[in-house]
């Protein structure tokens, strides 16, 4: 039916992608508030368009003229490789600056379309020197951020051993794998090799989704049970979650940890080695807290509490 052929590993990645789109959707349904899941249903949609778009197109039996194709192929690459970036930026903490942030990678390879790729083929009408030229910048593009991301990493591998950091490396891996692919069309257009580095990017960032996801549901868990919830006779009566003393303020599962270890007293600095993100993010984090609960202050927002969770007890005795 298609002039392109469907490779063994073409048919896996959709059939992985797949279900990870159905298993996403679903948890977006039970928690549609949740950004997080938002996201990575987001990066997860993306990656099928990418696999479905480069596997069928460009087909010389198709209607559709062949440079709308391209144009639909290379739609689908630019926005999985600048979402899967923006991605890592948000949820991963990628110290992104004026050199290496997610509008720097869109808008490079929005120029470098229509300067090497578009142009060129307007006045050529010759597919394969368009490309050619085309592909040069991007590789350019993708060595610079893989650079980036094996600096990051080296810089940081003397940090102690957390949970995020095996996230945040898993993430910038995926980074590395990503940008090899515009190298490895350069010499051949081999749909297995390309497809499996998306695999291997895709794979990573869904490790640290889902491990990140596990970790989030061990303190929900544990919050629960120390309710009552689970075991409501081995209960000690002590709430331990931020979420369950202020329910209507509509805390993100990232500011429910910042807001526990707030309440143990500790400085953003320390908060940040736990979770492995920088102080900065912590302000930034602790201020969305205060400015949700109308606390002015961190010595506020611990008054705060303990006042709820008063009430709460007393409730219950009552």
């Amino acid at each position: 039916m298609f002039s392109t052929e469907l490779h063994l590993i073409t048919v896996i990645s959709i059939l992985i992608g797949s279900i990870a789109f159905i298993i996403q959707f679903a948890a977006c349904l039970s928690r549609p508030k949740d950004r997080q899941r938002t996201k990575f249903f987001i990066l997860t949609s993306l990656f099928i368009y990418f696999i479905l778009s480069n596997s069928l197109l460009p087909d010389s039996n198709s209607s559709i003229p062949t440079l709308i194709q391209i144009i639909i192929t290379y739609v689908s690459s630019a926005a999985l490789s600048t979402y899967y970036f923006f991605y890592l930026v948000e949820e991963l903490k990628l110290k992104s600056n004026k050199y290496f942030n997610t509008k720097l990678l869109f808008t490079s390879q929005v120029i470098s379309f229509f300067t090497f790729f578009l142009i060129p083929y307007l006045i050529t009408k010759n597919l394969k020197l368009s490309m050619q030229l085309f592909i040069i910048p991007l590789i350019c593009i993708a060595i610079y951020f893989s650079i980036r991301t094996v600096l990051f990493i080296y810089k940081n591998q003397k940090v102690p051993t957390s949970h995020y950091k095996l996230i945040t490396l898993s993430g910038y891996l995926g980074i590395v794998f990503m940008a090899l692919m515009p190298i490895i069309i350069y010499f051949r257009d081999y749909q297995p090799i390309s497809h499996a580095l998306i695999i291997v990017s895709f794979g990573l960032s869904a490790f640290a989704y889902y491990k990140n996801q596990l970790y989030v549901s061990k303190i929900e868990y544990k919050t629960l049970n120390d309710l009552g919830f689970y075991s409501p006779e081995e209960s000690d009566g002590n709430p331990t979650s931020i979420k369950v003393i202020l329910p209507h303020f509509e805390l993100t599962p990232k500011e429910i940890e910042v807001s526990n270890l707030i309440l143990e007293n500790l400085t953003y600095r320390e908060i940040g080695e736990i979770l492995y993100i920088t102080k900065n993010t912590v302000s930034k984090h602790a201020s969305n807290i205060y400015k949700k609960t109308n606390c002015g202050s961190k010595q506020e927002f611990i008054d705060r509490y303990i006042e709820e969770e008063i009430l709460i007890l007393v409730n219950e005795k009552n």
